[in-house]
């Protein structure tokens, strides 16, 4: 079975980290916006080979979809129904914003199919969300997830970033024991990056705001790694921590090359051997929509791209590289290649070989993109 991902590109400030696709100006378009939207799912009903393709999974994202009021979320959901089958869905997903959880919210919720939310607290620090330029505040972070608990939403997820510059390990600890109180099963966490035209990149070369200490974060990451299985929280994936069952089933998706549809301004979409990605202007993906038109650009994913992306998504995994998959799916000039070019990564120890696996030691996930980068083609 396949997901949908559903890119709402709405965003009340700009987090000084993010480079997703988003705007801040929206009012004035938002109805086109979500008739789009809405239209675009009609308009791919057929991607993945038949009409009425049961679903899996549906990943509301962004942006902001916890904007979304419950008349517009009811008309894209209205479309979803109307042209794929969602008898056999086990995981709807809402991305949500601590700020944005009021009544309404829940109230929308409450009349969805939505099962499980992943909240963008990033930290419980207000001198961190500070630093990030996040809307909300600690207090608001827990009172969202407590709140969502009581409303019995199955299943809670959370966003954590580590390597700010206004925190450190003692800080993080108390944020994930703090989940961990509260019953949250599932936490991504992730490495403060500074992604280049960003306002956070801006202002640290201008000396505005402090930067990012690589060693620090590395340092962080490595703790975490050795905190996280004390709380019983299993690192599935590099930047995905769960108790055991409560993996992403979306998110997953992603990574066993399970075909998906992305629809709207920015979304991806994969299905073997293509990769399709929808214009990143929300004006011209209305306009282009409106004339029934994709706003898309489709590329052909030949074989050793196809290998690159298949060691890129496999390596992040808790399973790893499976060899005999491998020798399967790719000739053996690849194969050749990759056993050749994994030897000193098995020797220094970045790289463990268990039953039929070459799995990234601890030391290994410190390091995980120059040891992809060196197995590629």
């Amino acid at each position: 079975m396949a997901g949908i991902y559903i890119h709402i590109p709405f965003c009340k400030q700009a987090c000084h980290y993010c480079n997703f696709h988003f705007s801040t100006t929206f009012e004035k378009y938002r109805a086109q916006m979500i008739d789009a939207i809405s239209q675009e799912i009609y308009i791919q009903k057929d991607f993945f080979g038949s009409s009425k393709t049961q679903l899996q999974s549906i990943y509301f994202g962004g942006g902001t979809p916890s904007l979304l009021n419950n008349s517009e979320f009811q008309q894209i959901w209205r479309a979803l129904e109307a042209n794929f089958d969602l008898s056999q869905l086990k995981e709807v997903t809402l991305e949500a914003n601590p700020d944005d959880m009021d009544s309404p919210f829940f109230d929308m919720l409450a009349q969805s199919s939505i099962n499980r939310l992943s909240i963008g607290v990033q930290s419980f620090d207000n001198l961190d969300l500070a630093y990030l330029n996040r809307v909300h505040n600690g207090e608001s972070a827990i009172h969202a997830i407590t709140t969502s608990l009581n409303q019995g939403i199955e299943k809670i997820s959370t966003d954590l970033i580590f390597g700010i510059p206004t925190s450190g390990i003692p800080r993080l600890e108390k944020d994930i024991r703090l989940l961990a109180d509260l019953g949250v099963s599932h936490i991504s966490i992730y490495g403060l990056t500074v992604e280049k035209n960003t306002a956070l990149d801006l202002l640290i070369k201008k000396q505005k705001s402090i930067p990012v200490d690589e060693e620090k974060s590395a340092l962080e990451m490595e703790w975490l790694m050795d905190f996280m299985p004390t709380l019983g929280y299993q690192q599935y994936e590099i930047s995905n921590f769960a108790l055991p069952g409560d993996e992403a089933i979306h998110n997953n998706s992603y990574w066993h090359d399970i075909p998906y549809l992305g629809i709207g301004p920015s979304a991806h979409s994969y299905k073997t051997p293509f990769r399709y990605w929808n214009i990143a202007n929300n004006m011209r993906y209305i306009q282009s929509i409106e004339q029934g038109i994709l706003p898309q650009e489709t590329e052909h994913i030949h074989l050793h791209s196809q290998y690159n992306e298949w060691i890129m998504t496999k390596i992040r995994l808790r399973e790893g590289i499976n060899v005999q998959l491998l020798e399967e799916l790719f000739d053996g000039e690849i194969s050749k290649h990759f056993h050749s070019t994994v030897k000193k990564h098995l020797a220094s120890g970045l790289l463990q070989f268990q039953n039929n696996h070459y799995i990234l030691s601890t030391k290994g996930k410190l390091l995980t993109d120059n040891i992809t980068a060196d197995l590629f083609l």
